[in-house]
This record gives structure tokens, C-alpha cells and sequence, in this order.
């Protein structure tokens, strides 16, 4: 039995990177993570922005439940359908059960805001408008705003001209 050794070896031109090719590559390289870093951030920044807005939406929703218990209360009364003084409207009753409201304090991502609740003036007898405004403490901007219009049950029931 014969064995046979190779003596022939193949010759390849390895050299490696040029310093010009590590310079491009790392460049492509640091270009990809500063693209994903710029994303993960952005993407953090909306997050924060969306939870601060929905706890601001959930207190304002439940303010807004109470008022709507209030205003299903209201019993009709003739009189005061179609009425051109916005003093003796609907609007004027549901104002006098709401009263005044103390500005609230709450903690959102551990900053503390106010929110306050007032009663805009009144245009028409039958809508109360309502507005809320949410200042985070020692600032003196707004940092959310929310203007609503409310209507009465028992003004649904008036007959209108049409």
C-alpha cells in the first residue's frame, strides 16, 4: 500500500483589511446604531407623552362622569325651554349643582399638575361649556387643555322649530 504526500500547497494572496475598509466599515457600523439608538429614544419620548396624556384623559373622564350624573338629574320644565336668557336654561341649572371646584393635585411620572375645571361663559341656555386645564406645578404654561360642551337630558326633550 502506497501513500501519497502532497507536496503542492495553494498560494492565496491573503493580506486582511486595508485601514481605508475598517474605516468604512466601522463608519456603516456606527451609522446602523446611532439610526436604532435616535428610534429607541424617539420611540420612549411618545411613550412618556402617552401615558401622561392618558391619565390626564382618565381624570378628566371621571370629572366628566359626575357632571353627567348631575345633568341626567335635571327635571324638565317647560318654562325654560327655548329660552333666550341663558340665566333660566338648562345650562344655568347645571352650573348651580356643579358649584366650584378646588383646583386637583396629582402625581404623573413623578411630576405633580394641577388640574382645574372651569365653567366657561354661558352663550346658549341649553350647553354649559366646560373647560380643563392641566399645569404641571411651578410652571406657569399649560401643558394640556381640553374645552367641552355639555347638554342637559332634559333639554333633549324640548320640541324645536325646525
Amino acid at each position: 500500500m502506497k501513500l501519497a504526500l502532497c507536496t503542492n500547497k495553494i498560494k492565496t494572496a491573503r493580506q486582511g483589511f486595508s485601514l481605508f475598509e475598517t474605516v468604512i466599515a466601522a463608519m456603516i457600523s456606527l451609522t446602523f446604531i446611532s439610526l436604532g439608538g435616535n428610534l429607541v429614544l424617539t420611540a420612549n419620548l411618545y411613550k412618556v407623552v402617552a401615558k401622561k396624556n392618558q391619565a390626564m384623559t382618565v381624570l378628566i373622564q371621571s370629572d366628566l362622569d359626575g357632571i353627567k350624573d348631575r345633568a341626567s338629574k335635571i327635571i324638565k320644565d317647560d318654562s325654560k325651554c327655548n329660552q333666550t336668557n341663558v340665566n333660566n336654561g338648562y345650562a344655568n341649572d347645571l352650573r348651580s349643582k356643579l358649584g366650584t371646584n378646588a383646583p386637583i393635585n396629582f402625581q404623573i411620572l413623578k411630576n405633580n399638575y394641577t388640574m382645574i375645571r372651569t365653567i366657561d361663559p354661558i352663550a346658549n341656555a341649553d350647553i354649559l361649556p366646560i373647560s380643563y386645564l392641566f399645569t404641571r406645578q411651578g410652571s406657569t404654561t399649560s401643558e394640556y387643555n381640553l374645552n367641552i360642551e355639555i347638554i342637559p337630558n332634559a333639554a333633549f326633550t324640548c320640541p324645536r322649530p325646525i
